[in-house]
């Protein structure tokens, strides 16, 4: 039997938010108009889907295989609730989706700015007591560059990212049972703020609607980051629907200090306790993209973000169906792409190579994870950033049996700017290696 895996773990490739910075100081925040994107997400990884190769089909990862899981939910929900709009089907895929998966270290939870409401749920969502509407000339009316707010619309998801001294927002929520209904309000709070929603309870009956007012209060500490909460609706009587829930996304007063002259408050001078000059901190955020080859292109093989060469093939990105698995001695380690450097008996160079921006001040190193599947060319790699080698990697006298991961230190890279990242495979020929790639991250520490 195959092993069994840990499920609903968010893939290092998939697009999350926030979309775009406001103001400075407001860590996290999203566009300048408050809408929380992603909306959800859905399986796409390791997916048995139709392709243009031999054999018709493959296992394929990507946003585009996640994008058909919605598109074929929201059909699937068109066909069960026939007289449901297109808002109130996707306010049933958002309000009834899972929402208590991971991040890709299969151990951080979920976030909104993440997955967005969760991961879609066909098990659920056409049986959802309550739906949400909105029409077409409100959504124009929203348009932020027509002096329009969409922080009105009428959606399964609140944002707002200048929350002082409160934020205020209305939805609308529409009976989509057959029977009366009374329905609870719980909220799960989010960190610094206190949010209250009139009523707590209330009755619908078939068709009926009732307005809720969501109100998000700071506290003495919000902080300086975006915090997330959860307004869940549960029906009284058990079975009668699915427990839904609303997202919340709030930053107190755009992230700034309440004093932005006097900030430390005129404790700090030189000498002072508390005041001395503290190191630069390392952010772990990713930015290295397509971590793990995921977004090439399963025909032409090209990837928008990596460039990869091959003397003998062109390129050394891979998959099964393309590719093979060279026997046993090649393959991705997660997902379905991999870079597979090698593979020929002939002289062979190939690279793999991505410009990134490395922040200044704190140490950075690259970690990736490499399998010398095959050897007896004689081959190595090397890891260089803008043409300076940092590490090379001699084949081994034995095959390697599974990946290992290994970290490369770019801290003296660290200057905030843009730099080129390769990875270099070269083979005199006349024998065959496989050094296959995956995973590649830039982190604030090296691999364990």
């Amino acid at each position: 039997e195959p092993p069994l895996l840990q499920g609903d773990v968010l893939a290092d490739f998939s697009l999350r938010g926030p979309i775009s910075p406001v103001a400075q100081g407001a860590l996290g925040s999203n566009n300048s108009f408050d809408v929380s994107k992603p909306d959800i997400t859905a399986p796409g990884v390791d997916i048995y889907a139709a392709v243009n190769t031999p054999g018709n089909y493959g296992i394929f990862s990507g946003t585009s295989m996640s994008s058909p899981h919605v598109a074929g939910a929201f059909a699937l929900l068109r066909a069960a609730q026939p007289t449901w709009s297109a808002t109130e089907i996707k306010s049933a895929l958002m309000m009834t989706a899972f929402n208590a998966g991971t991040q890709e270290d299969a151990f951080t939870p979920w976030r909104v700015d993440d997955i967005g409401s969760g991961r879609a749920d066909l098990t659920r969502a056409a049986l959802a007591g309550l739906v949400m509407d909105e029409t077409v000339a409100n959504f124009l009316a929203a348009d932020p560059n027509a002096a329009g707010d969409p922080r009105t619309l009428n959606l399964p998801s609140m944002r707002h990212t200048a929350c002082s001294p409160e934020c205020t927002w209305t939805r609308t929520v529409k009976s989509a049972l057959t029977d009366s209904a009374t329905w609870n309000v719980a909220i799960e709070q989010p960190d610094g703020f206190d949010v209250e929603v009139t009523p707590a309870q209330f009755t619908l009956a078939s068709g009926a609607s009732q307005t809720l007012t969501i109100t998000a209060t700071p506290l003495d500490d919000p902080g300086i980051e975006l915090r997330f909460g959860r307004i869940n609706l549960s029906t009284t009587t058990p079975g009668q629907s699915p427990d839904l829930a609303l997202t919340v996304a709030v930053l107190g007063a755009s992230g700034e200090p309440d004093d932005v002259i006097f900030a430390d408050g005129f404790e700090c001078a030189p000498g002072f306790p508390g005041c001395e000059v503290q190191p630069p901190q390392c952010i772990p955020e990713q930015l290295l993209a397509d971590t793990g080859f995921e977004a090439t292109d399963p025909v032409t093989f090209d990837n928008p973000v990596w460039e990869s060469t091959s003397s003998t093939f062109d390129s050394a990105l891979c998959n099964e169906a393309f590719c093979g698995l060279g026997g046993g001695a090649a393959g991705p380690r997660t997902g379905g792409f991999w870079a597979w450097l090698g593979g020929t008996a002939s002289q062979e160079i190939g690279t793999v190579t991505q410009a990134v921006t490395i922040p200044e001040g704190a140490d950075r190193f690259v970690n990736y994870w490499l399998r010398i599947g095959a050897v007896g060319a004689g081959a190595q790699m090397t890891v260089s950033v803008d043409g300076t080698i940092l590490e090379t990697v001699v084949e081994p006298g034995v095959a390697e049996d599974v990946y290992a991961q290994r970290s490369v230190d770019v801290s003296a890279f660290a200057d905030g700017g843009s730099h080129t990242l390769t990875f270099e495979y070269s083979s005199p020929g006349g024998g065959s290696s496989n050094f296959n790639l995956d995973d590649v991250t830039l982190e604030c520490s090296p691999a364990p």
